[in-house]
């Protein structure tokens, strides 16, 4: 079974598009360090940290602006 899911996550890190994955964290969660962190040590090498802050960067500015404040 835990052959089954390493080759399962090693694939997902392979095929992970680093800067859409940024994007849409940036535009969801706004957490780049916990989330880079957390890729970078599932996905080891596999893992394009400038392409995922990159993303990250584009969906962060799409996220709706406080009113006020």
């Amino acid at each position: 079974m835990s052959n089954k899911v390493d080759a399962s996550r090693q694939d997902r890190c392979q095929r992970a598009n680093w800067a859409e994955v940024g994007e849409r964290d940036g535009a969801t969660t706004g957490n780049q360090t916990l989330l880079s962190d957390r890729y970078s040590y599932i996905c080891g090498d596999m893992y394009d940290d400038a392409k995922y802050k990159e993303g990250f960067s584009k969906g962060f500015a799409r996220r709706p602006k406080p009113v006020g404040g």
